[in-house]
């Protein structure tokens, strides 16, 4: 709890994985995946509550095995085509306890830090800001995207110049996975979307932002975290 704010924590973990069978449940150093975020989460002091939302045996009893609850979804939120928005409101609907803040942990970002969690649910206090979401810097600065259609080359920006050095070109930010955090009330008005215009950003190293989404990635992390010893 923060300020008496009571802050809920969902970890979405379906069981269909098409690229990574079982991938939130697969190792990962020794660790199911989903257990970084498990773990992360019931560190924080801000946090009063760790939710899977799953419709899978295995991720339940593994999530239970954690520490965590589960709420088991329904089938027809657990398709490749189903929006995650749709089954945290049937988490929320589920349980008995009212939360101020709900958060949002992808079990395939192991990589994020406790101090970035903290940052999203402490921006949360402001009476301003709706809802919080993590953004890291994109690999190429907007200038340099360019359009291809049927053969046709051309910049995605028009006006751009994709020939200066990179330190002279505006940088550009994109929506990393690491956290989203709103406000209950707020997604409750409408459960639609987990962002509104009244966002504030927290920004994060490009290298906490791996999203795991193939073997490549399982391996690249892997040795992220054995360089760290973690």
């Amino acid at each position: 709890m923060i300020n008496n704010k009571k802050v809920l924590a969902i970890i979405p973990a379906r069981g269909g994985s098409k690229g990574i069978p079982k991938k939130n449940i697969k190792r990962l150093n020794n660790k199911p995946l989903i257990q970084y975020s498990i773990d992360i989460a019931k560190k924080s002091q801000y946090i009063d509550s760790v939710v899977v939302s799953t419709d899978c045996e295995e991720i339940s009893s593994t999530s239970m095995g954690l520490g965590a609850k589960v709420v088991k979804r329904p089938d027809y939120l657990s398709e490749d085509d189903s929006l995650v928005v749709d089954a945290i409101k049937y988490t929320i609907n589920e349980l008995d306890d009212e939360y101020d803040f709900i958060i949002l942990l992808e079990p395939t970002s192991p990589l994020r830090s406790l101090e970035v969690i903290e940052n999203c649910i402490n921006k949360l206090l402001d009476k301003e800001i709706e809802c919080v979401a993590t953004f890291c810097e994109t690999d190429l600065p907007p200038a340099r995207v360019w359009k291809i259609s049927n053969n046709d080359i051309e910049l995605f920006f028009k006006n751009s110049n994709p020939w200066l050095p990179r330190q002279k070109l505006e940088k550009g930010y994109q929506l990393n996975g690491l956290v989203y955090g709103i406000k209950q009330e707020v997604f409750m008005n409408n459960p639609s979307r987990i962002l509104t215009d009244k966002i504030s950003p927290v920004i994060t190293s490009r290298d906490m932002s791996i999203d795991i989404d193939s073997m490549l990635d399982f391996k690249l992390v892997e040795l992220i975290m054995k360089e760290r010893n973690e």
